[in-house]
């Protein structure tokens, strides 16, 4: 009688995290991992380590991302970055705009294997006499989600 080894499936569910306090964004800084998440409600189910949502399972889903500041960004000297990762491969980027505290990615579509990581980083370019700070919120208008596609 053949021997029948059935392993058991990794069960994917929707991601989601909420950023749990502020970060500052110094001038000149560079591709700063944003920190302190929390398990998103509705997204019980999310693992997160280092800062990083970690996929149970392979999936195509489709990744949002919204950043909110604590005041309006300002600045023609430089530019505040958002940067969505998937390990360590930037998937998509967009800049503030002036005038603006909130940045809300694109979505995103992406195709996830056991173990992938997505997270976010920010880099700010103003220097000198021209810099500017800025503070992200935490709270749920800072986030980032993993839905089925």
């Amino acid at each position: 009688m053949p021997h029948i080894t059935i392993a058991a499936a990794s069960v994917v569910t929707p991601m989601g995290v909420n950023k749990a306090g502020q970060q500052q964004i110094d001038a000149t800084v560079t591709n700063r991992k944003l920190t302190d998440w929390i398990v998103r409600p509705g997204y019980e189910s999310t693992v997160v380590a280092d800062d990083e949502i970690i996929a149970a399972g392979a999936a195509s889903v489709t990744v949002r991302a919204r950043v909110q500041l604590a005041a309006t960004w300002n600045s023609t000297f430089g530019v505040l970055r958002v940067m969505l990762m998937r390990n360590d491969t930037e998937i998509r980027t967009a800049d503030f705009v002036n005038g603006t505290n909130a940045l809300t990615l694109p979505d995103t579509a992406a195709t996830l294997a056991v173990g992938d990581r997505l997270w976010l980083r920010m880099t700010n370019t103003t220097s000198g006499g021209f810099s500017m700070t800025g503070t992200v919120q935490g709270g749920t208008n800072t986030y980032l989600t993993a839905d089925f596609a």
